[in-house]
């Protein structure tokens, strides 16, 4: 556009110019071309009139001049006039003409006659009062002026339509490499790390050669990483299988031991044995859940998990899996009884378990689970569902879980959802593994919402899943003893 702007102003600038220029230079040379003629003919009259001269004697001379070129004469002598054509006339010689032909000098002006332009010239003769005026038509300087302005403008049209096109071309080649340049930088960053740019001789082409460098450099770096997470995922995937069986049988070996000990309450134990056996039982169970943990990560990692997705009502589901649960009285469960939700009961049992454990283990009571409907947001994979199992969407559901402990810190929120993650520095103090909140989030990515925290020292800490809900309906799918199922 600056190229073809460019072109364009000194086209205009070019043809206005050479119009100008051209029709100055015919203006004057018409008015040479008259003077000249307007003395010769002076000269001519001079020598043809008598000292006296009369009427015939002017009709005659104005007879000879319409034989020397392209004008017609007007002559005036007091109040009388004769001319030679219908172009002349008395009425449009000016005051100023006048004077100045009065005044002996030879004198022009130009007058437009029917918007035709011409151009008048007048003189004395000398010894008497007879005043001759010329009158030279400009019609063919006027065309001829007409006609270049034509050809000026449409030269100058198919100047500047090619200096669009030109410029256009030009744009289109220098640009190229920054179009493409721009577009494998959109690729690479949504991921797509094989894109690579044409090398060449030029300054792009040392650009390219650059980030092709840069590109193949990141790509190997990311596969390194890709690989190492992969051998770290298979590594907890295989600890975690190989400790499941030898976990298992102790376990069940430390239920025995806890019965025993429930059985011999008396007092026939030692307190030391005792003491010693409790702590065995209770981190028997810790590494129990460490390994359950752990096998499923690597099954949400390798993508072994199938959703069977049921559509219930979201507040009965709540209180009966507290029920089956047995939460304590001050876990509340509040929300609108119409929410109704369409997504696998397992998956959103085991997010809502371990919100409400994290809660009870970190916070301070009451627990406060809530469920909402909320207008859907733009990010997030929910907001990016229209319909959930075939049933249109109906905004989003946000289930939040709310303690009132001491809360988060602020440089701790941003890493509370990754793996073996723990905000308390005396890691072991109170229980838990670090995995329970990666799980929440691996879990809630997997049925389409999102999970987010939302902590203060003076309010406590609220965590908050959102997830896409169905349209009200008044008849909700089966949703007996058999179809809904909790895990104790």
């Amino acid at each position: 556009m600056a190229f073809a702007g460019a072109v364009v102003v000194t086209a205009l600038v070019v043809t206005l110019g050479s119009y100008f220029l051209v029709g100055i230079y015919l203006r004057d040379r018409a008015i040479d071309e008259a003077l000249a003629q307007s003395r010769f003919n002076l000269r001519f009259a001079e020598a043809l009139l008598p000292a006296e001269p009369a009427q015939t004697d002017f009709e005659r001379l104005l007879q000879a001049l319409a034989t020397r070129g392209d004008f017609e004469t007007l002559v005036t002598e007091a109040d009388e006039s004769l001319v030679s054509g219908p172009g002349a006339s008395r009425d449009l010689i000016t005051p100023e003409l006048q004077d100045a032909v009065g005044r002996g000098q030879l004198g022009y002006q130009p007058v437009h006659p029917n918007s035709v332009t011409t151009l008048v010239v007048g003189g004395r003769l000398p010894g008497g009062e007879a005043r001759l005026y010329f009158f030279y038509p400009q019609g063919e300087r006027e065309e001829l002026l007409d006609r270049l302005g034509l050809l000026l403008s449409v030269a100058g049209l198919v100047l500047a339509l090619a200096g669009a096109l030109l410029g256009w071309g030009l744009a289109g080649r220098v640009l190229r490499p920054v179009y493409e340049a721009r577009v494998a930088a959109g690729r690479m960053a949504a991921g797509n790390l094989d894109v690579r740019l044409p090398e060449g001789r030029d300054e792009f082409g040392e650009l390219s050669a650059d980030f092709n460098r840069m590109a193949s450099s990141l790509q190997a770096r990311m596969e390194e990483l890709e690989e190492a997470r992969r051998r770290e995922r298979q590594f907890t995937a295989d600890v975690a299988h190989e400790l499941r069986t030898p976990v298992s049988a102790l376990v069940g070996e430390a239920s025995l031991l806890e019965q025993r000990l429930s059985l011999n309450a008396d007092g026939t134990i030692p307190v030391e044995t005792r003491r010693a056996a409790e702590l065995l039982v209770r981190d028997v169970a810790r590494l129990r859940r460490l390994v359950d943990d752990l096998l499923e990560i690597s099954r949400l990692d390798a993508g072994a998990v199938d959703l069977n997705r049921v559509e219930f009502s979201v507040i009965d589901f709540l209180e009966r899996m507290g029920e089956a649960r047995g939460w304590p009285d001050d876990v509340r469960v509040t929300g609108d009884r119409r929410l109704t939700l369409c997504t696998d009961p397992r998956r959103l049992e085991r997010i809502v378990v371990n919100l409400v454990e994290n809660a009870l283990r970190h916070g301070e009571p009451p627990v406060v689970v809530e469920a909402r409907r909320v207008e859907p947001t733009m990010s997030g994979a929910a907001a990016a569902a229209e319909s959930v199992g075939g049933h249109p969407a109906a905004g989003e559901l946000a289930l939040s879980v709310t303690d009132f402990g001491f809360g988060i810190l602020a440089e701790h929120q941003e890493r509370v959802f990754d793996r073996f993650y723990k905000t308390d520095p005396s890691r072991g103090e109170r229980p838990g593994s670090g995995l329970g909140l990666a799980i929440v989030w691996e879990n809630a990515r997997l049925l389409g919402g999102a999970v987010s925290v939302k902590s203060s020292p003076e309010e406590g800490t609220r965590f908050t899943l959102r997830l896409p809900l169905l349209a009200d309906s008044a008849s909700l799918a089966a949703e007996d003893e058999d179809t809904l199922q909790f895990n104790s």
